[in-house]
């Protein structure tokens, strides 16, 4: 017998059998794949597969999102959101983002989406760029809107459980906190997705939240900006029927503060909803180099 016959010998006689805690760790919490774990422990992925139906493991096999290379090194390398994106992410999930989780159970972990039209792309890829390393990809949809979508991780989960209820079938709401998390940067983000801009007054499209909700919504306002504002309804016909939806008006005083506050922040894109100073000046924020993002389509 060889020496190279001998020490793979050898090899195999010093290998444990892992636990299946140890394979439900390696496979939903550092989300290995078979392969990975298989070349952890020293046996075939075949006898990994085994003992998945052994111990009636159901990993659902990879994962189109969570056991991606990419959400692996994020979880092992304890990435997190940094305050801006939290803000970012606060203020889309408000405006026109939606927060949601995968069908899948052994998922577990929410995603972003954010959609906007094509005349708004350079808006969507600044977010994207705004939103790395966990930014998916931003595709063009077939009604020739685009969409931004960043992959399911547990990060997201927060704000998943604090802006949507009812579980699949649920909607965005406004959570009782919201005035913690309202800062200058949401807000401008919330103002870009559905804010208007009229002669002597701005308007929030709150029409996705309920009344209760629209008032703390105001409060939070008032308390952190001290802008003072109304909820109003506007009528809309569907159907055979009318349906009333609520929005936000600020006029005088609450108008010059929401824009004194807001202003700043816009993005190329949004010139247009911005409060024109008499003189003429204005300092728009611009948006980075967008290098390096992919639109597929």
């Amino acid at each position: 017998m060889t020496s190279k016959n001998v020490n793979s010998l050898q090899s195999i006689s010093d290998r444990t059998k892992p636990t299946k805690e140890q394979l439900e760790h390696d496979f939903f919490t550092l989300l290995l794949n078979k392969r990975e774990v298989a070349v952890k422990y020293g046996y075939s992925p075949y006898t990994i597969g085994t003992w998945l139906r052994e111990w009636d493991i159901k990993r659902l096999d990879v994962i189109k999102y969570n056991s991606s290379s990419q959400v692996r090194k994020l979880r092992l390398a304890g990435t997190v959101l940094t305050d801006r994106q939290k803000s970012i992410i606060v203020g889309s999930i408000l405006g026109d983002g939606s927060i949601s989780k995968m069908d899948h159970v052994a998922t577990k972990s929410a995603r972003l989406y954010i959609g906007q039209k094509d005349s708004r792309k350079e808006y969507l890829v600044w977010l994207g760029e705004e939103l790395q390393p966990f930014l998916r990809k931003i595709s063009r949809r077939k009604q020739g809107n685009y969409l931004l979508a960043t992959i399911c991780h547990p990060v997201f989960n927060k704000f998943y459980d604090l802006f949507w209820v009812g579980g699949k079938e649920g909607r965005k709401c406004i959570p009782p906190n919201i005035e913690e998390l309202l800062d200058e940067i949401a807000l401008s983000i919330f103002y870009m997705d559905d804010g208007r801009l009229d002669t002597s007054s701005s308007t929030l499209s709150t029409c996705a939240f309920t009344i209760p909700e629209n008032e703390l919504l105001l409060s939070a306002l008032k308390n952190k900006f001290d802008i003072e504002g109304k909820i109003k309804f506007m009528s809309v016909k569907y159907k055979d029927e009318k349906r009333i939806y609520p929005y936000l008006e600020f006029r005088r005083e609450g108008h010059k503060k929401l824009h004194a506050v807001v202003d700043p922040l816009l993005h190329t894109c949004f010139e247009y909803k911005k409060l024109k100073a008499k003189d003429g000046t204005e300092t728009v924020y611009r948006a980075p180099m967008t290098k390096g993002i992919l639109i597929v389509g």
